[in-house]
């Protein structure tokens, strides 16, 4: 299913919920308690992601060169977010969960990267998190190259592209469905299990933040 975030409401994904935040209040943003983890990953500029004692200063002005920070928040544990810059984009994800984690500050150095692939398949992939309900990572297709991936559960794919005048494709498909999408800037891309494969065009490139809940991510 493709769709787009319309003004601040979620996406309802299953049972996954995507919120987009461009436009946050300056000032402290207080994130109270719910039955429910929660992972936020900034994509474009600056704020302070606290919890209790621990500060880390979030920076970040292009997705598609330099490493995310998210803030994770298991069930029934608060934060805090504070803007710092005028403009800002950041994505929650939301699961239901009683699971008994600890809040988390995903710094830029946590984050590691890797290059899968080669000749027509080949990608740069970052992992962010992965040991709660949910877990979520980052992929930038390189221009004209494809990526293949097979998961088990339920898994959104928010899309950015260098221009927005730039497309790219997405296949998901199983036993149970098997459908393909045009990749437009922003748009989101959700389904359950099987496999996906995504190409951007040449001379463009493609970023995918990717959350997924409920199961395992193989990518090949």
């Amino acid at each position: 299913m493709k769709c787009f975030f319309e003004k601040k409401h979620p996406l309802n994904l299953e049972n996954m919920e995507l919120q987009l935040f461009d436009r946050m209040p300056s000032g402290d943003g207080e994130i109270e308690k719910k039955d429910c983890d929660r992972i936020f990953v900034l994509l474009d500029g600056e704020v302070l992601f606290k919890i209790r004692d621990k500060v880390y200063k979030a920076r970040r002005n292009n997705p598609f060169l330099t490493k995310p920070s998210a803030l994770y928040l298991p069930c029934n544990k608060s934060a805090r977010i504070e803007k710092k810059s005028e403009s800002m984009l950041m994505i929650s994800a939301t699961v239901k969960s009683r699971s008994n984690g600890v809040a988390r500050i995903i710094k830029q150095k946590d984050v590691k990267t890797t290059y899968i692939g080669n000749s027509g398949m080949r990608s740069k992939e970052r992992k962010i998190f992965e040991k709660g309900t949910i877990a979520c990572g980052e992929i930038i297709c390189a221009p004209g190259k494809w990526v293949i991936n097979e998961c088990s559960g339920n898994r959104a794919l928010f899309f950015l592209l260098r221009s927005e005048k730039s497309f790219g494709f997405i296949r998901t498909w199983s036993n149970k469905h098997d459908e393909t999408n045009l990749i437009e800037d922003r748009c989101v891309v959700s389904c359950s299990e099987g496999k996906e494969a995504m190409v951007v065009e040449p001379g463009a490139a493609m970023y995918a933040l990717w959350f997924l809940s409920g199961g395992e991510r193989d990518e090949r």
